[in-house]
């Protein structure tokens, strides 16, 4: 999972045809950094920031996910009245890798009660 991620910020930031860091980019890598992290965290079982942070973090990367599915078959779509084979196969593994990515913030945000209980000793 970690290597897709890695994947993903290199695809968005070097294979790009412009090669020049929009605001998009940026955001991508922001989300990717973050999730990783948060991943790590999850896989762990390590406190990293505050579990409100993950909580706000699913929903933005829910929308952020949602969003680049809009771009690439909505507006794409449109603008080039058909998609590539290439579009379709990075869609489809990006869906396959990000449900249960998202599924892992989730619980590590909203599930993992034990882990954020902070104890005095």
């Amino acid at each position: 999972m970690l290597i897709e991620f890695s994947l993903r910020a290199g695809f968005s930031f070097f294979i790009a045809e412009t090669f020049y860091f929009s605001a998009s980019n940026w955001f991508d890598l922001i989300i990717t950094v973050a999730g990783c992290t948060g991943l790590y965290g999850f896989v762990f079982n390590k406190r990293i920031v505050l579990k409100e942070f993950w909580k706000v973090f699913l929903i933005l990367n829910i929308v952020y996910v949602f969003w680049e599915f809009n771009n690439l078959f909505v507006n794409d779509a449109f603008l080039l009245s058909e998609l590539d084979l290439i579009d379709v196969l990075f869609a489809s593994i990006d869906l396959i890798i990000l449900i249960p990515f998202c599924i892992a913030i989730f619980k590590y945000g909203f599930r993992s009660n034990d882990l954020w209980v902070i104890t005095e000793n």
